[in-house]
């Protein structure tokens, strides 16, 4: 049993145990130790990224700091052949100046209800999903590979220790001693051929001796070349394609080497998430040339194939495993499956944009909604139209310097290039307001106080034709000591201000915020 000795910054240790259920007592941005004793060499894998580590004779250390993210982590320790050890799940909690883990929770089941696609990042956290629907992401299928390729390769070893074949009848010409049965074609030529009779009972003068006879025989031989294997070939070779896809696309991203302080990076992740999928790759390709499936003369997906493997159980794994890495999807019910999730801050945004949306839609029921996709999903557009009025909330709405506008852009900044969070705008019968909001995942006072300065940059510098903001709110995820930037009096007097909202509280302020700016 191999277990992970834990301690924070304050002193406080906790053991990780590996199974299936996953240790607590992670928090985002924290930094911690881990310790194990073990007497050979050994590699702690942590999000795809191999930890630095510190070895005195048999006890190795390894220090993490979990990022702006929360959700379940995977740590894997391997030997320094390779071969997995142990495999530990870390669940990382929101920072304690944020929203509590029930909490937080809610917002992501809010998110997966009502746009899944709003999930969707690239940090280490994962949160369970399901697996209907079209959405899907680089990140998606590189952890859909990562989990269910290795036991795809382990279910197609058993088919082919466990082989389906077919018999397929022919003719063969064979020596007397050889046959084994007569049908009515053999007998007519025999018929037919009366000195090879005569030759068969010894009468001499026949055309040749007995043992150079050769009489046609109906014969009965194995075949792999089945539906089921053509199927299941075609399969493999779409998983193959797979992979090289997902690896070109976590190049691309890999490449992309700006800095950003509250995203995980993907380059140090690349050479792992590389060499892993090159490895199941080659292993695939060797499958695919190996018997049953190297006497395969086309691959190809067929009804009679598919009928085949969903009678033979160990086919019927195989087929689900590679099923389970192409499918698309993180809908429907939670089955385990697992997606990389956005940062804990931008999971928040997202959600007080779907909270904003939402009030709009009951404060004007009788407009006609839709929702438009820029840029899936970082550019939101939901809008709301009739006769004479128009809503439209915004989710990264780019505000360019007024040298950089095209004639007749409604949206411009007064000095450079802003793009708040949330922008509300409406028109009603001629008359324009806007309103905007830019969530924070903190409730600490230094945060927050330092945090308005934004909102007073988007007070003074954004523009809708025109018209500068009503108001422009930071949203947080629980009340603060600010308390006095709360209040509704002084959002009216100096048009901006903070605002609580969160699963449980804040519904009703921004309704009744929304319903004064826009009408």
């Amino acid at each position: 049993m191999y277990r992970l000795r834990c301690s924070d910054a304050d002193g406080i240790t906790f053991d990780v145990m590996p199974s299936m259920q996953t240790s607590t007592g992670f928090r985002e941005r924290c930094h911690y130790v881990l310790d194990l004793q073990h007497a050979g060499p050994c590699v702690l894998v942590i999000d795809d990224v191999v930890m630095d580590c510190v070895r005195d004779i048999d006890r190795h250390r390894w220090t993490w700091q979990p990022g702006f993210f929360a959700g379940t982590v995977l740590a894997e320790l391997f030997d320094d052949h390779g071969k997995r050890l142990a495999e530990f799940r870390l669940d990382v909690s929101p920072a304690p100046h944020k929203l509590g883990q029930d909490l937080f929770a809610q917002i992501l089941d809010d998110l997966l209800e009502a746009d899944p696609a709003l999930l969707f990042g690239a940090e280490a956290a994962h949160a369970h999903i399901g697996a209907a629907g079209q959405y899907s992401n680089p990140y998606l299928e590189y952890g859909r590979i990562k989990k269910f390729g290795p036991l795809l390769v382990r279910a197609i070893e058993t088919v082919r220790h466990h082989r389906l074949t077919q018999l397929r009848s022919d003719r063969q010409l064979v020596p007397p001693h050889q046959v084994r049965r007569l049908d009515q074609h053999s007998a007519r030529s025999l018929v037919r051929a009366p000195r090879t009779l005569a030759a068969l009972h010894g009468v001499t003068g026949a055309a040749a001796p007995p043992e150079r006879l050769r009489l046609d025989v109906p014969v009965t031989r194995e075949e792999l070349d089945t539906s089921a294997h053509r199927t299941l070939l075609a399969l493999l070779l779409r998983v193959v394609r797979r992979l090289r896809k997902v690896r070109a696309d976590l190049e691309r991203l890999g490449a992309d080497t700006s800095a950003n302080a509250f995203r995980t990076p993907s380059a140090p992740r690349l050479d792992y998430r590389r060499a892993l999928l090159d490895d199941l790759e080659r292993t695939l390709r060797r499958q695919c040339r190996e018997t049953p499936f190297a006497t395969v003369r086309h691959a190809q997906v067929s009804s009679a194939g598919l009928t085949a493997i969903a009678g033979h159980p160990p086919y019927a794994l195989a087929y689900r495993r590679g099923w389970q890495i192409l499918r698309p999807g993180i809908d429907g019910e939670r089955e385990g499956d697992t997606l990389a999730i956005s940062p804990t801050w931008e999971i928040y945004e997202r959600w007080c944009y779907l909270r904003v949306v939402q009030t709009l839609r009951q404060m004007f029921p009788s407009l006609r909604w839709e929702r438009s996709v820029d840029r899936a999903p970082d550019r939101l557009r939901d809008t709301g139209s009739a006769a004479g009025t128009t809503v439209t909330a915004y989710l990264q709405k780019t505000f360019p310097a007024m040298d950089q506008i095209k004639p007749g852009a409604p949206f411009f900044s007064i000095s450079s290039e802003r793009r708040p969070d949330i922008v509300v705008t409406c028109t009603i019968d001629g008359r324009k307001r806007f309103a905007v909001f830019d969530p924070k995942y903190s409730v600490a006072r230094s945060s927050v106080l330092s945090a308005m300065e934004t909102a007073h940059i988007y007070r003074d510098c954004l523009r809708w034709h025109g018209c500068a903001p009503e108001l422009a709110l930071l949203l947080i995820p629980a009340a603060s000591t600010a308390a006095w930037l709360e209040q509704a009096d002084f959002h009216v007097d100096h048009g901006v201000g903070v605002l609580p909202l969160s699963p449980g509280s804040g519904q009703e302020p921004l309704r009744a915020i929304l319903q004064r700016v826009l009408f």
